[in-house]
């Protein structure tokens, strides 16, 4: 009983960890694409996520289809200049783009993406970004 209850634990906190929030502000860019892994489409679940150079979860994205080869419109949020707290990206900001294969729990990088560096700006059009993971 106590092991069980012990694994229960350890996969609540493993969802959690995967499951980071995003401050949802009044600043923010779109971006969107195709999107494959390995040459293959992406899955039902998994995740294009965007982060801050300093590993802030500024954006994410999550697969609906059973299999696609495109993600977004994906907003990926800046810093709320009313809060104290950096709560979203920053001009200039560089953003790193990740896939997160739900069927592994794991991030895997962008290999090629057509816009590198990706800089975080306020936009008001979707900005198209073609990513390989």
């Amino acid at each position: 009983m106590r092991r069980g209850f012990l694994v229960l634990i350890l996969i609540l906190v493993a969802a959690t960890a995967t499951a980071a929030e995003i401050v949802r502000t009044p600043v923010w860019m779109t971006i969107h694409g195709s999107a494959t892994c390995n040459g293959a489409p992406l899955f039902k679940g998994d995740e294009v996520r965007a982060y801050t150079a300093d590993g802030l979860l500024v954006g994410r994205f999550t697969i609906a289809a059973d299999t696609s080869e495109k993600y977004g419109f994906m907003p990926i949020y800046g810093d709320d200049p009313q809060s104290a707290a950096k709560d979203g990206a920053i001009a200039g900001d560089l953003l790193r783009v990740v896939l997160f294969r739900v069927s592994e729990g794991t991030e895997r990088p962008a290999l090629h993406m057509t816009v590198d560096p990706l800089v975080w700006k306020s936009a008001a059009k979707s900005l198209r970004i073609d990513v390989m993971f």
